[in-house]
């Protein structure tokens, strides 16, 4: 019996308040105590827990979307996806925030806004999401060692963050592979999963 699509928030109506306003003072906080390498290094970490977790997954498998109870740092329409549309949507926003990086260090201020619906995955996402993860980590590896300085006064705003310079952006993505990580193990260890439905 083919499942119920379930009835989940909208993409983008964003977080619950209450965790939004603590997801933001934390988040100013650490931006202040860490280091680009810092922020570098955990995005590596993650990216190679993620890889590490995906790799043994077969095609049949990583297409099964799962239904999982909300984790800390996602919305509700992102409780339903599969292993490979949560690999989609890192590769989806690492290169959006390279770009966002680049022209707020080159002084550009005029971007297109940051939405979160607009980087969803699609439900057709295959097992080519594991390669390009491998490819988007060399890429912004690559990306931060290249710059000078993540220094600069100007500023793009983040839905949930609000406004955030180059190392804002940088220092998000680091723990944005690691909500999404959570979320891949979830995915991993549900029932649903391991019976293949």
């Amino acid at each position: 019996m083919e499942n119920k699509q379930p009835q989940l928030q909208a993409p983008g109506s964003g977080l619950p308040w209450h965790e939004l306003v603590l997801s933001r003072h934390g988040f100013k906080l650490y931006q202040r105590v860490t280091s680009v390498q810092k922020a570098l290094s955990l995005f590596q970490s993650e990216t190679i827990r993620i890889l590490s977790l995906v790799k043994p997954v077969d095609k049949k498998r990583g297409a099964i979307r799962v239904l999982i109870p909300r984790i800390y740092g996602i919305e509700d329409s992102s409780r339903y996806w599969s292993v490979f549309m949560t690999l989609e949507h890192l590769n989806i926003v690492i290169p959006e925030v390279i770009s966002i990086i680049k022209s707020l260090v080159d002084g550009e201020t005029s971007l297109k806004e940051v939405r979160i619906q607009d980087v969803k995955p699609r439900e057709q996402a295959g097992m080519e999401q594991i390669k390009k993860l491998e490819e988007n980590k060399i890429l912004y590896e690559r990306f931060i060692h290249s710059l000078p300085s993540l220094r600069s006064n100007c500023r793009h705003s983040h839905p949930w963050f609000g406004p955030l310079n180059p190392h804002g952006f940088h220092c998000l993505i680091g723990f944005h592979q690691m909500i999404h990580r959570r979320q891949i193990e979830r995915i991993l260890s549900s029932s649903t999963w391991e019976l293949g439905e």
